[in-house]
């Protein structure tokens, strides 16, 4: 008898600790989601994410995380609204909580629509719209 391979789901599952789930979307041509949680299984739609990866990679390394005993680490990264340049990780800004990143980002000097500080204008001029985000690391 063959064994049946394990769909990607199915492997980010069984890496998940106690208590975790995982939902899927994969919209038409784009990157497919994945939205972790925790409480009672449900659909992607109904439930309220601790967290969001786009792509299976990414969700590959948040669930590993999650298994790790310190959990998943976050690094920041700067995205602009100009395609042709590329998100960039913010020196001395990886290795950050869930809460640390969270609050670096809910900082106004961190998108070009609403800082302040003579450095964020400056970077908007030269770069155009810009905002940081994070992800696992």
């Amino acid at each position: 008898m063959t064994r049946r391979k394990m769909t990607r789901l199915e492997q980010l599952e069984a890496a998940l600790p106690d208590g975790w789930h995982v939902a899927t979307y994969s919209p038409g041509g784009a990157p497919t989601r994945y939205r972790f949680y925790r409480g009672a299984p449900g659909s992607y739609f109904s439930v309220r994410d601790e967290h969001t990866a786009m792509g299976f990679a990414a969700a590959e390394r948040f669930a590993s995380g999650l298994g790790s005993a310190s959990g998943p680490t976050y690094k920041i990264v700067r995205m602009y609204a100009d395609r042709d340049k590329r998100p960039h990780a913010v020196k001395g800004l990886s290795g950050l909580t869930l809460k640390e990143a969270q609050a670096h980002c809910s900082d106004p000097e961190t998108s070009s629509s609403t800082c302040k500080s003579a450095a964020g204008k400056a970077r908007t001029r030269q770069h155009g719209a810009w905002f940081d985000g994070y992800e696992v690391e």
